[in-house]
């Protein structure tokens, strides 16, 4: 069995990895969250009363990264599917699954593909269309599908936070949301005003209304959309 030195001893190497402070503190968060099954909600805690399924039906976690929000809902006794194209953390998200949850390596879009991942040093960053600050310079390629193509039975929740892939998804989707009537949880990224007026109207024209908007830390806005 490993030594408390020695795990000590791999957390400060996984800190030190990172560039700057910022980052460093980001990847001390997820390794709490890995090591310690902290469920560390941070800024989206507002949004919590939300992550619940319409209907006891399952959840469909779109980026869920290293799973906080897949956990989340997870251990509240709910079905989810979770996909995550980036490689590190979609192996943290399978070796912790709960036996309710099914994790897919793909990304999701509006038609099948292959693409090119722009990987950052933070990988909630991770991105087919960024590069941040903190772009690491590497990509990977990786498989896109439609969410529709999986043909998912009593969808109830389907949360999107995919650095700016987000009206691809939801047009890959469409079948799935005019089936089940989902409540949706979508963060919205940069250019944020254009975004909200394409993301809103895709919404209304499926019979949805966006019922409230939060903003994630300092600017990023998060809608939340009802069936009407």
């Amino acid at each position: 069995m490993m030594r408390l030195s020695e795990k000590i001893k791999i957390h400060f190497n996984e800190i030190v990895w990172s560039r700057s402070i910022n980052f460093a503190l980001h990847r001390l968060c997820l390794i709490a969250t890995r090591r310690l099954g902290w469920t560390l909600l941070g800024s989206e805690e507002p949004i919590k009363p939300y992550m619940v399924p319409l209907n006891n039906g399952c959840f469909v976690d779109v980026g869920a990264n290293y799973g906080v929000w897949t956990s989340f809902v997870a251990k509240e006794g709910f079905t989810v599917h979770a996909f995550e194209p980036s490689p590190r953390p979609y192996k943290h998200l399978t070796k912790n699954a709960l036996l309710n949850v099914h994790t897919y390596n793909v990304a999701l879009g509006d038609k099948e593909a292959v693409a090119e991942l722009n990987l950052h040093e933070a990988s909630g960053h991770n991105s087919l269309l960024r590069k941040a600050k903190d772009f690491t310079g590497k990509t990977v390629k990786v498989q896109v599908k439609t969410l529709d193509s999986f043909k998912l039975e009593n969808v109830g929740l389907i949360k999107i936070d995919t650095e700016g892939y987000e009206v691809p998804i939801l047009l890959g989707a469409r079948q799935t949301m005019l089936r089940w009537k989902p409540r949706l949880v979508i963060e919205v990224h940069s250019p944020i005003r254009e975004q909200v007026i394409i993301i809103t109207g895709i919404l209304r024209n499926m019979g949805y209304a966006i019922i409230t908007k939060h903003k994630i830390g300092t600017y990023q806005p998060m809608l939340i959309g009802e069936p009407m």
